[in-house]
């Protein structure tokens, strides 16, 4: 059993709201046991008279870990969905794995009722995966690229 990012922090927000020290949540998976421990530090005023602020300590196991290490890198990506449900084709100029897109620069297109219908990278940065094949059937929003951003790009959404 794998502990999602909103579990972990609905456990935290348990901690906070019932003002306990610490929470232990254990899975009952025999096959791939886990635990998760949730642990508020709480510090009183020292001799200079001014409390310090409580912290909070998470250890998680390694899945857990993996878990949160993984969201966090699939939220910094930008996948560009189909725009309608059609076939895809690639682009004049075909884009691949590791190519560099500019923002606005059409990477496919979706041919729906023989209606080719341009598909653009929303942000400029290095295709990480190409997710469909030439010829390809696709539903509407179906995840197609996906792309690393530059740094100083804002990526808009697809």
């Amino acid at each position: 059993m794998k502990f999602s990012l909103e579990t972990v922090r609905a456990v935290a927000q348990m901690l906070d709201e019932a003002h306990l020290s610490e929470i232990v949540v254990e899975s009952t998976d025999e096959t791939a046991p886990t635990r998760l421990l949730v642990r508020r530090e709480v510090v009183f005023a020292g001799s200079e008279g001014a409390a310090r602020p409580a912290q909070a300590e998470i250890v998680l196991s390694a899945a857990e870990e993996q878990a949160i290490e993984d969201a966090e890198i699939a939220a910094s990506q930008v996948t560009i969905l189909a725009p309608v449900v059609g076939f895809f084709r690639h682009a004049a100029k075909p884009v691949g794995e590791g190519a560099t897109v500019r923002i606005g620069q059409t990477v496919g297109v979706v041919e729906s009722l023989r209606v080719p219908n341009e598909v653009t990278a929303p942000a400029s940065g290095r295709v990480l995966e190409l997710l469909v094949q030439e010829g390809q059937g696709v539903e509407y929003h179906q995840p197609l690229f996906v792309i690393e951003p530059e740094a100083e790009t804002s990526p808009v959404e697809a």
